[in-house]
């Protein structure tokens, strides 16, 4: 048989000593709650503009790359206008400079290394 009643049990107040009862101190983790819509927008949203900040890094990041490339290729062609440039007294171009180039560009692409 079934009480008709039940009696409830009365919780203890906070007094201004600070006591709180020890069910109030251990209180158990509640358990996770789905996220809302606002939530689950307001998560995507973030995640588009992390995504955002992390293309722009990224070709940002590129065009430091293409532009240390660019200035890497003019200082070589500077280098190799010079040595190619180069004249006697004359005006005469000098062979030794356009040789040299030669040689090594044979030797790359034959994978040649000198030994000494």
């Amino acid at each position: 048989m079934k009480p008709k009643f039940f009696v409830r049990k009365k919780k203890m107040p906070v007094w201004a000593s600070g006591y709180e009862p020890e069910e109030a101190q251990q209180k158990q983790p509640q358990p996770k709650r789905k996220p809302t819509a606002f939530q689950k927008a307001h998560a995507e949203m973030n995640a588009q503009k992390q995504q955002v900040v992390e293309t722009r890094e990224q070709k940002q990041r590129d065009r430091v790359r293409v532009e240390k490339l660019r200035k890497q290729r003019i200082e070589e062609r500077k280098l190799r206008q010079k040595v190619l440039s180069r004249r006697t007294k004359k005006g005469q171009p000098i062979m030794s400079g356009r040789i040299e180039m030669l040689v090594r560009k044979i030797e790359s692409d034959m994978g040649y290394t000198p030994s000494s």
